[in-house]
């Protein structure tokens, strides 16, 4: 699914949408009873959280699929080498197992070409193994921090991420309260964080040799007391985007209805906000039809904003 890109794709994840839900309303007829359809709809991705991919998240089941344990690629290869007839020793089959980082196809095709030059296989030539520097992703990035043992340990895992800095902490800071407990933990955790968002304000678009200090604060921040770690389910996109993002369209009719005040009152549209709106409302909820929303060309979606939304 993270393949749709570009203006050829445009409206592809909309239309994917769209027939999740047509096929949900339909209904095959047994008699009197009804039942939904069977037929499962599965998706792949390599990066599940890609701003694009966000209202799929909203309407389909995520089942994430983790690396693979380094005894079971040893075993793997262990049966691969005796179908093959490769004189292999156990040692050398546990370093490629470990160079893959859990990537069983990465180990089969190490183990294919250390074994072409011949049919035995020794510890001493798995040293022609590149390491395999693999980025992270937000969820693995989360998932490295806060098991770490040591802020050192932290900070290697964020020196490979590929996340998106403010996207990072704002990930971090949803995940704290799962992470810590004891209120003091939590307390010293924010401290750190917010002293890493002050860094983050400094490095800016230029001044990146401040990023070790942001980095240095942030695997403070997820390794107070490592030992006492127990594992959670972790919140693997900020929240407070997600919320912006569902929440776009009321806040786009809220920003019409200010600007229609602000054009008829000759005000700025934060003084129709903050003067006017409080008083129209007090207005609607006496006479939903009143001549003052005529006048303000308020249509029928705005003026159910209006009486439905939380007070300023």
């Amino acid at each position: 699914m993270d393949g749709i890109f570009g203006n050829q794709d445009r409206g592809g994840i909309g239309a994917i949408i769209k027939i999740f839900k047509e096929e949900g309303r339909k209904k095959k007829r047994k008699g009197k009873k009804t039942q939904e359809p069977q037929i499962p709809v599965v998706l792949a991705a390599n990066d599940p959280d890609l701003s694009k991919l966000r209202p799929l998240k909203k309407v389909c089941q995520l089942i994430r699929f983790r690396k693979v344990r380094i005894p079971r690629i040893v075993a793997l290869l262990k049966k691969i080498s005796l179908k093959e007839q490769i004189d292999v020793e156990f040692e050398a089959l546990e370093e490629i197992a470990q160079n893959s980082e859990g990537d069983v196809r990465s180990a089969i095709v190490d183990l294919q070409a250390l074994s072409e030059e011949g049919e035995v296989l020794r510890l001493q030539d798995t040293r022609r193994l590149s390491s395999r520097n693999r980025k992270l992703r937000l969820y693995d990035t989360l998932r490295g921090v806060f098991s770490a043992k040591s802020s050192g340990e932290a900070r290697k895992l964020l020196d490979n991420t590929t996340v998106n800095y403010d996207d990072l902490m704002l990930s971090v800071q949803d995940n704290l309260p799962l992470r810590y407990k004891d209120p003091v933990e939590l307390a010293a955790a924010y401290n750190l964080l917010s002293k890493a968002d002050v860094f983050r304000g400094r490095v800016g678009t230029e001044n990146w040799k401040l990023l070790k200090y942001f980095f240095n604060l942030l695997a403070q921040a997820t390794t107070i007391k490592p030992q006492t770690f127990k594992p959670f389910e972790f919140i693997s996109f900020p929240t407070r985007i997600s919320t912006l993002f569902w929440t776009r369209g009321k806040r786009t009719t809220f920003k019409g209805i200010c600007a229609k005040i602000g054009a008829k009152c000759h005000v700025s549209r934060r003084s129709a906000k903050i003067d006017f709106i409080p008083f129209i409302r007090a207005i609607l909820k006496e006479q939903k039809s009143s001549p003052i929303c005529t006048w303000l060309e308020l249509d029928s979606k705005e003026l159910d904003y209006l009486t439905s939304m939380e007070p300023l």
